[in-house]
């Protein structure tokens, strides 16, 4: 058994890796300062993107560090955090603002919550309702300790880890589009016209 050998890093995956981590160099530039416009729903909106900003950092570094099963079972929690985030923001009712802040309860599903989401006029591409449609069920099984995970532990009859280097780059890339997503969200709670522009730049690119 060896839980920690290293294998080197495909060129791609390095690549990827490298620009993952002046992704989050970017995003932490451009979010630091930023004051957040409004009351309980922005400020508790704010709290869960900044939550999301803070997995996607722990996904570049634990990639970079080779802890893969880890990084890969933060992907779905940076999903959640970013959605209650922007349904908090965008469809909750007083009543169920005040379920959450009481009770730490939402009344919907997580698909219930992406649909609502996906209503407002700038998430009507769908791309979230598609992520949680092709990924959800291997970020599930990643996150809690499901075949996924044990099927990436097993190489030649050893325990170590067995992840393939294009889903590594999978996983950079969706975590590194979901932050982006959380920085633009923040944008717009603080009224920065000017954010908003450089990170849809950032999204098209």
């Amino acid at each position: 058994m060896n839980l920690l050998k290293i294998a080197p890093l495909r060129k791609d995956v390095f690549a990827t890796l490298a620009s993952g981590k002046g992704l989050a160099h970017w995003i932490a530039t451009r979010q630091d300062g930023l004051e957040v416009k409004g009351g309980g729903h922005a400020r508790i909106s704010a709290t869960l993107l900044d939550l999301a900003l803070e997995h996607h950092i722990g996904i570049v570094h634990l990639l970079d560090a080779r802890i893969y099963g880890s990084a890969f079972a933060l992907l779905r929690i940076e999903f959640e955090a970013f959605i209650r985030a922007t349904w908090l923001q965008l469809c909750a009712t007083p009543k169920e603002l005040d379920a959450f802040e009481k009770n730490d309860t939402f009344n919907l599903t997580f698909g219930q919550m992406i649909n609502e989401i996906e209503r407002h006029q700038n998430f009507q591409d769908k791309v979230l309702s598609g992520l949680k449609e092709n990924a959800w069920k291997a970020m599930n099984s990643y996150t809690h300790g499901g075949l996924h995970q044990v099927a990436r532990r097993m190489k030649k009859g050893n325990i170590e880890p067995n992840y393939e280097p294009d889903e590594v780059i999978e996983v950079l890339k969706a975590s590194g589009y979901l932050a982006l997503l959380a920085l633009l969200q923040i944008a717009r709670l603080a009224e920065n016209v000017d954010l908003e522009k450089e990170v849809n730049a950032k999204l098209r690119g």
